[in-house]
Parts: C-alpha cells; structure tokens; sequence
C-alpha cells in the first residue's frame, strides 16, 4: 500500500482546514454545521464522521501539528451531535492518541456525544480505539468507561477478532 510523503500535501491540507470558520446560524445540534470556506464562500457541512476520517489522514501523514488539531478540536464542537456514531467519536479520539495530543475539551465532548449513542451500536473495533485513546493520553473518564463495559457485554463474542 502506497503511502504519501509529500510535506506540500499536508501543508496544503492544512491550509485548507484552518480557512475553515463556523458560519453563524442554527445550533449545531438542529442542523449540520456550515463551514464557510473565506476564499469563494461556498458552504461545506462538517460533521462528526468528516473530521474523525480527517484527523485519521492527518496523523497517517505523520502530521501532528497541535494547531491544526486545535482548530479540528473546535470544529468538533461545532459538529451536530448526532454525527457522532461509534465509529466517528473512536477515529477521531484514536487520531489524537496517536498524535500525542490530549485535549480534555475534545475528550470530553466525544464522551458525551458516546454516552449518547444506542449501547447496541458499538463494536468491539469503536470500543477498543477509544478505551486505547483514552488511555494513551491518560483521560480516565469512570462513566465512559462503565458505559462502554455495558455495552461489549451485550456484543456477541463472534464480532470480537484479534485486533479488538
């Protein structure tokens, strides 16, 4: 599998990111977040799963620039909560473990907006990258934890693998 080294890619990724404001309007809970990019003023909706998927590139990149992390930190907050699904709130939280970036704001939201979710809806995949991230940057979140204990009970054991 071919992996991309280039520094301009991800200077350029990066300056596409951080030209990204929240545009006012709605709570970000109603609607999803319109991002406005300031050099042609056309919409993009970022969402939970987007930025997750995003800080994942990043960090295979081998950018860990805080900064940019930063600003995805507070995109986040921006993000409707129910874009937020197991997968999204354990790529975002694995990205910034692997990064080496522990930002409580963010780890509290994607706590939240996991205690949030349908239990029935986590893999053993989603539970196990957020129980690592959560450790790896040493957020022990008790009702987290006991949350996601709830429900890898209630996961078949035909789902868990060698990986989770």
């Amino acid at each position: 599998r071919a992996k991309v080294r280039d520094p301009r890619l991800v200077e350029c990724l990066a300056q596409v990111i951080l030209s990204r404001q929240p545009a006012s309007g709605p709570s970000p809970e109603k609607v999803s977040t319109p991002l406005v990019d300031a050099s042609d003023d056309t919409p993009q909706t970022w969402n939970g799963m987007n930025i997750g998927l995003i800080c994942n590139a990043l960090v295979k990149l081998g950018c860990w620039d805080p900064a940019l992390f930063a600003h995805l930190a507070g995109m986040a907050h921006h993000a409707p909560a129910s874009s937020f699904r197991p997968q999204a709130i354990g790529n975002m939280a694995n990205a910034f473990a692997r990064a080496g970036i522990r930002n409580e704001s963010l780890f509290a939201l994607l706590s939240a907006r996991a205690q949030a979710c349908d239990p029935a809806a986590f893999n053993p995949q989603a539970v196990s990258n957020i129980v690592n991230a959560c450790v790896r940057c040493s957020y022990p979140d008790h009702a987290l934890f006991a949350f996601l204990a709830a429900a890898v009970v209630e996961i078949p054991l035909a789902r868990f693998n060698g990986q989770s």
